[in-house]
């Protein structure tokens, strides 16, 4: 497999010594070139490499590659049997081919555990009691996961508010979070070749948020309208609506503006939910929302070829 991976296969040969690849006059037969012909059959044997394994009885199986499922829908749901690995294929496998050897996982990625108390105030936002100055008060607080959006998304969410992406602005929208968020922001924009004034969703970092046991709660009401955002074509600023708590916006809790808040979820932000096809609880996932996810089963089987090898 690896002279198509080199490129060596063009210079194979019939039983009679002629080049298979070339014409009588010894030029090569393809049509957009041999450059071409190489790159692209590099590309068909590391899918195959890449996406194969040596099964316990010494055949080879096919692996759908769910890194490349996650890429392209945004969402994975990851479910089969428990035990088979889902969480840790989500934590490590998954993770470290998406977000890189180098990434700050304890920046870049986050884990919740859905459980049937789980809500929309756990989350994207809710009032919760504040204890200030000796008395009892009430105030907005971010969820977990617009939390989660608020770091990840900074720049998309400081290009939306219609201002210039600055070391001050992402202190500003960053009002609250941990010193070395901001400067994980500040020493993004900083890097060498990284233009501050043109930033597509192609040059952010990518982050990552892991939903445990995601079918153990009640996913619609958890949810609530941001399921519109998880939809691939409403990633960023495109796909902001209005939450049920944006008029209580404030400087902690902001996204876009305080003045009549939007929330929207970051190009660059990926989701893996992981669940026991066993439960009963599989039925919470209605139509609607089980098209905005991509669906791969773990098998008993793939993890034991796994731990034969």
């Amino acid at each position: 497999m690896d002279v198509f991976r080199t490129g060596d296969w063009v210079n194979f040969k019939d039983s009679s010594g002629e080049a298979i690849f070339r014409d009588a006059n010894n030029n090569s037969i393809f049509i957009d070139g041999e450059a071409d012909a190489k790159q692209k059959m590099r590309q068909v044997a590391e899918f195959l490499i890449d996406g194969t394994q040596i099964t316990s009885g010494g055949g080879f199986s096919l692996m759908v590659d769910t890194y490349s499922l996650l890429k392209a829908n945004k969402q994975l749901i990851l479910n089969g049997a428990p035990g088979t690995g889902k969480t840790f294929s989500a934590r490590n496998e998954i993770a470290d081919k998406l977000l890189g050897e180098n990434a700050d996982k304890n920046i870049q990625m986050e884990m919740v555990q859905f459980h049937p108390s789980y809500d929309y105030t756990d989350f994207i936002e809710g009032i919760r009691p504040n204890l200030a100055s000796g008395s009892i008060g009430y105030t907005l607080k971010n969820g977990s996961f617009k939390s989660f959006c608020r770091k990840a998304g900074v720049i998309e969410r400081i290009q939306a508010s219609g201002k210039k992406v600055t070391e001050d602005a992402i202190k500003e929208f960053l009002s609250g979070k941990d010193k070395s968020i901001v400067d994980f922001w500040i020493n993004k924009i900083n890097e060498e070749g990284f233009d501050a004034e043109n930033i597509k969703p192609a040059d952010l970092p990518p982050f990552l948020f892991i939903i445990d046991e995601i079918n153990r709660a009640e996913i619609s009401k958890v949810l609530g309208e941001t399921m519109f955002c998880l939809d691939a074509d409403y990633r960023g600023e495109k796909g902001r609506i209005a939450t049920q708590y944006s008029a209580l916006a404030t400087d902690e809790t902001f996204y876009i503006n305080k003045d009549n808040d939007k929330f929207f979820i970051p190009s660059n932000v990926y989701i893996i939910g992981t669940m026991n096809d066993i439960d009963r609880s599989v039925e919470v996932f209605d139509f609607a929302l089980r098209r905005r996810f991509a669906w791969h089963e773990v098998t008993a089987e793939a993890v034991m070829d796994k731990v034969t090898l």
